[in-house]
């Protein structure tokens, strides 16, 4: 469902800005936000695989034929009123999506030739732009016989500019004098004039559009299986080609066009805003980025949410831990707890977490160590808000922590950080956690070591961080963790309520005579037996 709204959407930006913006064509557009080769596949396959390119194209031609109506109708209105806001608009989503594709390049193996290619491609496309003439306007009124051949003979040729990146369907429209005649129908329609003439009209132009862009489509997978690198530089050529070619058409060749320095400052903010988006976009949905998807960068889209709806109050939770954290010998540590606790609270409630906690009758007064399993990067800051009232420090990776509010724990609540490549590193801080433990410190810590895309699977559970058990001879609580891994696992910001259960203890006299291995396989066997206990609670299958 997400991904069919995000087709939508995008096909309501292509059709409008390929309707109002001469210069822009919508292939272009395709190639900006990286459906282009999923567009040509699912033309040139909509005979073959159906089903699946029919719900892609319905989905996207809704979208564009929303799109250009809402250009068809402001194109008269905001474009003439506001030309250069709305041009520095568009151009920054461009220009912002080129070094997404610079990036691309990269990791192909490329020769001089391909850079050619490109040189090729800009020179052709701004070339075209300028000697494109614009033919004499016609009109729909009283048609004859002929008139509508001559319209389906403009379908065919403006489908192109769907698959055909750099042909701009207003230039190729104004070439032919029918760009204006188009925008009257769509209006007309919009208004309810003379509809069933409209719609006849534009169901010619649009069938015949269809025909076209089917063949053409075909034709350009082809050339895209044979020369897939080649393509990719030529699509960077009408990239970078596409600002010239606006800048070309809409401002220098516009007899129309003016700005104001009102006009100029809204447009450079805009673009900038613009640009911004297109590079966070691209960043977050690198194809290279082969982590496990719980480690993606798209998926911490929650994280930044939560920044930005309360980005003073984020400052200030900053600076107050750092500050506590540089001055950790003035407060003791439960009181440097309560500050990481409630600063936590707040993160989670901005960030629209609500964390549902069960077992609270199985906590103890003795000290204990807490052992959970592991699905993402918020289990800590989950079991944190779960434990608020008692404090505890845990183990953490040296290469996980080191992000922003994340790296100021470990000098606030003595964190013990252990290097996995390491060994040495690794028992010293099991050691100073025993220590802890010893003296009256919780602890907690993550038998599973990393979390991948495991959800609510268990991994092996090790038994390094178990030795600090035995040797402080504490009680252990296991804990149970589940959904916490769609946290910073989903690209969403609904609320969400991720579950954390605490267990009855695991006493030392229960486990002493126990191996690690098989300690380890106890409070595993227990969190497991939870996660079945919830998955048949709720109707779902638990392997």
């Amino acid at each position: 469902m997400k991904k069919t709204i995000s087709i939508f959407l995008k096909g309501i930006i292509i059709g409008f800005i390929s309707v109002a913006i001469p210069g822009l064509s919508a292939s272009t557009i395709a190639i900006v936000f990286g459906i282009y080769y999923l567009l040509i596949d699912s033309i040139s396959s909509i005979f073959s695989n159906f089903k699946k390119s029919i719900t892609f194209l319905i989905t996207i031609l809704l979208g564009y034929g929303v799109g250009a109506i809402v250009g068809a109708t402001l194109v008269s209105n905001l474009y003439r009123l506001y030309p250069l806001t709305l041009i520095l608009l568009i151009l920054g989503f461009v220009i912002g999506s080129i070094p997404e594709m610079l990036n691309d390049i990269r990791h192909t193996k490329a020769s001089k030739l391909n850079y050619l290619i490109t040189i090729i491609i800009v020179a052709l496309v701004v070339l075209f732009s300028i000697f494109a003439f614009e033919g004499k306007p016609v009109d729909f009124v009283d048609m004859e016989l002929y008139e509508y051949f001559i319209l389906a003979i403009v379908g065919l040729v403006t489908s192109t500019t769907l698959v055909i990146p750099g042909v701009d369907f207003a230039m190729i429209l104004l070439s032919f004098g029918y760009y204006y005649a188009i925008l009257g129908a769509i209006t007309d329609i919009v208004s309810l004039t003379n509809v069933i003439h409209n719609i006849t009209v534009l169901g010619i132009y649009l069938i015949c559009y269809g025909i076209g862009a089917f063949f053409v489509s075909k034709f350009i997978k082809k050339v895209i299986g044979k020369y897939e690198k080649q393509f990719k530089f030529a699509n960077l050529g009408f990239i970078i080609a596409a600002p010239i070619v606006v800048i070309l058409k809409s401002i220098v060749s516009n007899d129309e066009f003016y700005y104001s320095s009102n006009q100029l400052i809204v447009g450079m903010s805009l673009f900038i805003v613009a640009f911004i988006l297109m590079l966070l976009f691209n960043h977050f949905n690198n194809e290279y980025d082969i982590r496990a998807n719980s480690k993606k960068k798209r998926n911490h889209f929650r994280f930044y949410f939560t920044i930005a709806r309360r980005p003073i109050k984020a400052i200030q939770i900053m600076k107050k831990l750092k500050y506590y954290r540089i001055n950790k010998d003035k407060f003791t540590f439960e009181e440097r707890f309560e500050v990481f606790s409630s600063s936590v609270i707040t993160i989670n409630r901005s960030g629209r977490i609500y964390p549902k906690i069960y077992g609270k009758e199985n906590l103890i007064s003795d000290t204990t160590l807490f052992l959970s399993n592991h699905q993402g990067k918020f289990d800590g800051l989950g079991i944190t808000e779960a434990l608020y009232d008692r404090p505890f420090s845990f183990l953490a990776d040296d290469s996980m922590i080191n992000y922003p509010f994340y790296k100021e724990t470990p000098g606030l609540i003595e964190v013990k950080l252990i290097d996995r490549s390491n060994y040495k590193s690794q028992y010293n801080s099991i050691l100073k956690m025993a220590e802890d433990l010893s003296n009256g410190m919780n602890h907690l810590a993550f038998p599973e070591g990393d979390y991948a895309d495991n959800h609510n699977d268990l991994q092996e559970f090790h038994t390094g961080c178990l030795k600090s058990a035995y040797i402080a001879k504490c009680a252990i609580i296991p804990i149970c963790l589940y959904d916490s891994w769609k946290v910073f696992g989903k690209s969403s910001i609904k609320k969400i309520y991720p579950e954390i259960h605490f267990l009855k203890p695991i006493y030392y006299e229960e486990y002493k005579d126990l191996s690690r291995k098989d300690l380890a396989l106890l409070v595993k066997y227990r969190i497991n037996e939870k996660l079945i206990e919830i998955t048949k609670e709720k109707g779902e299958i638990k392997k």
